[in-house]
């Protein structure tokens, strides 16, 4: 999912040589600015740059994933030892404009530190 997102900011910049626009998009999207400058974004082909974004933007999604990781364990694990009661507990996970719940298994989340998430695959085109 996060490629065919690359891939999609990448092909709609590129084609139109806005690179102004695709720093945007890249905020909009991931939060994140460019991992290249406005040589490298016009100079490179399509399927580097679809690349290199995507290690960028994956390299920070597993980075966020790892923090929340670290700030969520101490809470789960006092829910484990303390509220046996409960099976599954809530976290909520924000942007800092919108908070999801997200729902998991106690026991599990307590037997990997809280560090499974399902990380997406990438997608081989472009």
């Amino acid at each position: 999912m996060i490629y065919d997102v690359c891939e999609t900011i990448v092909l709609d910049y590129q084609e139109r040589n806005d690179v102004e626009g695709f720093n945007i998009e890249l905020l909009r999207e991931f939060a994140t600015d460019s991992p290249f400058g406005e040589n490298d974004f016009q100079s490179l082909d399509t399927l580097e740059l679809c690349d290199k974004l995507y290690e960028h933007v994956y390299k920070q999604y597993k980075a966020k994933n790892e923090a929340i990781s670290r700030k969520t364990f101490p809470v789960i694990k006092q829910v484990f030892e303390n509220e046996t009661q409960y099976e599954n507990i809530a976290i909520p996970v924000t942007d800092g404009l919108k908070t999801v719940q997200v729902i998991t298994n106690i026991r599990k989340a307590l037997e990997d530190k809280g560090r499974k998430y399902p990380y997406p695959s990438k997608k081989e085109s472009c």
